[in-house]
């Protein structure tokens, strides 16, 4: 077996991809394995259909100030876990495009990101980048289906 050095985590934030964040820290530390954790910003979904943004260049900054915020807490919590070795990068552009290329760039060994469990008319219009990156990517891809989010949410709101 390829041994297990540097774990990628796709973060967007969502329950899904909270449980896969613990899934990887479990694993990084298991292994002695390093996490990146990338958010990548669509830049698409803050523009109108001509490609003009919708947001001022302000409220985009708040953005993207929440968004370093928040994979800096992700990292904290991963090194407080006792990972030892956590990077984060914020990227631009398509979410699978982008994930497939860091990925092979950073010579990652393994992928761990959440599913959200899409079926039906809505995977057909949004997608699934996970789906994608199992087929494409040059490594292994752990999915942690939205089921094991929402039985840990379930048990939080129950604590």
């Amino acid at each position: 077996m390829h041994p297990i050095r540097r774990i990628l985590v796709p973060i967007d934030f969502s329950p899904h991809s909270h449980v896969a964040l613990q899934y990887a820290t479990d694993l990084a530390h298991h292994y002695h394995a390093s996490l990146e954790l990338v958010h990548v910003l669509d830049i698409g979904i803050y523009s109108l259909g001509d490609g003009s943004p919708m947001l001022d260049p302000v409220q985009f900054e708040n953005i993207v100030n929440q968004i370093t915020h928040d994979l800096d807490e992700a990292k904290r919590d991963a090194l407080a876990a006792g990972v030892g070795v956590v990077r984060t990068k914020l990227l631009q552009g398509k979410p699978n495009r982008e994930l497939l290329r860091i990925a092979l760039e950073d010579a990652v060994d393994l992928i761990v990101m959440g599913t959200h469990g899409r079926t039906g008319f809505r995977h057909l219009l949004m997608g699934s980048v996970a789906e994608l990156l199992v087929r494409r990517a040059s490594c292994p891809v752990f999915t942690v289906k939205s089921t094991a989010a929402n039985e840990s949410l379930s048990q939080t709101s129950e604590a």
